[in-house]
């Protein structure tokens, strides 16, 4: 957990990340907001994600993420990170413990040699990062309408809503043909879906006599109330889970 944002390295298994990011970030705004007596959004966009090939970015991901704090000056040293509770390193070292957190893929990684896993780990960590960070950052290869586009830089635009991959070339081809050959999936326009919602919005203001500007508030009448409600559930069915 950053100043403003957050890391999470995450497996998805049964199902897709956009959900489980949906239902995590919708949960705790929920909370949040009811806490701190307040409305709105909490999170500023799409988060971002990028798809990571385990065998050549899974452990430098691991450190990276890990060594944030020290790069942002949150904490001085490895030291003072032990007492950043509200990092995984901690779960790891046994600070705190964490059920949500899984460290079986971590053990398997540093297990061997004269010393315990959590010691390799740390010896790890204390090497600092040796490869290029913009790779963790932005990824090494894009998928988008165009096709796969090698990242060469930190120069480079990435469109927002293309799919991001830290790996080799090869890796980055295999997950391209899965996406486009396989099972013949597309990337999502975003930029046409976003006219599509506005023309529900419209249509559901034009049948039930609300105003689009109350419906994109909060409270109202009854009429609204409903009208609101039942429109989220279409635009949810229909959109989010795509």
């Amino acid at each position: 957990l950053m100043s403003n944002h957050f890391h999470l390295l995450v497996e998805p298994c049964k199902s897709t990340l956009s959900k489980c990011m949906q239902i995590l970030l919708t949960g705790f705004a929920m909370y949040f907001n009811k806490r701190s007596d307040r409305q709105g959004h909490v999170f500023q966009s799409r988060f971002k994600s990028i798809l990571i090939q385990k065998e050549e970015y899974l452990l430098e991901l691991v450190r990276y993420i890990h060594l944030n704090p020290l790069r942002a000056g949150i904490v001085k040293n490895l030291v003072d990170l032990d007492e950043y509770i509200s990092s995984g390193h901690v779960h790891i070292t046994g600070v705190c413990k964490y059920p949500w957190q899984d460290t079986e893929l971590l053990e398997s990684e540093f297990s061997g040699g004269n010393q315990s896993w959590i010691s390799n780990y740390m010896n790890f960590l204390s090497n600092g990062s040796k490869n290029n960070k913009s790779a963790l950052r932005n990824g090494t290869y894009v998928i988008d309408r165009k096709g796969l586009t090698e990242v060469s830089s930190n120069k480079i635009t990435i469109p927002p809503r293309s799919a991001r991959i830290a790996g080799s070339k090869e890796y980055a081809k295999t997950i391209y043909r899965t996406l486009y050959g396989v099972r013949n999936m597309k990337i999502r326009n975003r930029s046409d879906e976003h006219k599509e919602i506005e023309k529900v919005i419209l249509t559901a203001s034009e049948i039930s006599g609300v105003s689009i500007d109350i419906l994109r508030k909060s409270g109202g009448t009854r009429t609204a109330t409903r009208v609101r409600r039942i429109l989220a559930k279409i635009l949810i069915n229909v959109y989010a889970f795509q």
